[in-house]
């Protein structure tokens, strides 16, 4: 068998997990999930020329096949994340293809070199991540340490906190409370020291007011109080492994909409949410 054979072969191969993934994902939305994630957890196995051709086509097939098809049902398109594991050189190339929201990273790459990366890519990509699991088994004040480390590598923009990768069973979940709390304080702070005040305010209120709070954008975007803060636990539907459910996080809708005001807002969050900002 000649290795053309084998390629085509294994690209045939490809469009099973494929479709299945695709209709998993939509159903997940259906349920309710108002983020999706997908895990690609052994690209880091594959050489980048591999990654490139059998992953990566399969991956901006998923969301975009998904995306057509909650537009085409009169849905909500829900904001997609991807998680190439192991695979930095190819931050690039998934953020090129303009199909994904996120891109979640493991806990071997350098936030601030992943934003260094991505600024030369037109469309803005947020970023999750990348605390290493294990260090939620480290004492607290030292946990505490880690999550404003994370804070101060990704910046309060376009960031979801989260694992670099899964927890583990033996995990305790007092643990992710600390993570938690730790990045909701300490980003406050960033965001105050940065004159981003007046959106941690709003934030803060828009939760108080009741989870999915309607209170006025603070970008500016002309919206008012008809405009809804993402005050909703978002949940995450993650394909191949169910990690990302640990974690949620509140996110100004107009997040990933595109506003075009200039001001600032604080997530913010509660139970097992993380902090992110824009």
């Amino acid at each position: 068998m000649s290795s053309s054979d084998l390629t085509s072969r294994g690209v045939c191969l490809c469009f099973i997990p494929t479709d299945v993934t695709v209709n998993y994902l939509l159903g997940q939305v259906r349920a309710g999930a108002q983020l999706l994630e997908l895990f690609d957890s052994w690209s880091g196995d594959l050489s980048p020329h591999d990654f490139e051709q059998f992953a990566l086509p399969y991956l901006v097939q998923i969301a975009t096949r998904v995306k057509q098809t909650l537009k085409s049902e009169g849905r909500e398109v829900v904001p997609f994340t991807v998680f190439p594991k192991g695979s930095h050189y190819s931050l690039e190339l998934i953020a090129k293809t303009g199909v994904f929201d996120l891109i979640s990273l493991d806990w071997t790459i350098d936030p601030a070199e992943a934003r260094t990366r991505l600024s030369t890519v037109s469309k803005p990509i947020t970023l999750q991540g990348n605390l290493e699991p294990s260090a939620l088994f480290a004492p607290e004040s030292e946990l505490r340490a880690q999550a404003r480390r994370l804070v101060d590598r990704f910046g309060t923009q376009r960031y979801v906190c989260n694992l670099g990768h899964g927890m583990l069973p033996y995990h305790d979940p007092a643990s992710v409370a600390i993570l938690v709390d730790e990045i909701h304080s300490y980003s406050e702070q960033v965001n105050i020291k940065n004159g981003g005040k007046a959106g941690v305010t709003a934030a803060a209120a828009a939760v108080k007011e009741g989870g999915a709070g309607s209170g006025g954008c603070q970008h500016k975007c002309g919206k008012g109080a008809g405009h809804k803060w993402g005050g909703r636990k978002l949940l995450y539907a993650a394909a191949g492994a169910v990690v990302g459910a640990a974690i949620g996080a509140f996110v100004c809708k107009q997040w990933f909409g595109g506003c075009s005001g200039s001001g600032k807002s604080s997530g913010v969050s509660g139970g097992s949410g993380s902090a992110s900002a824009k």
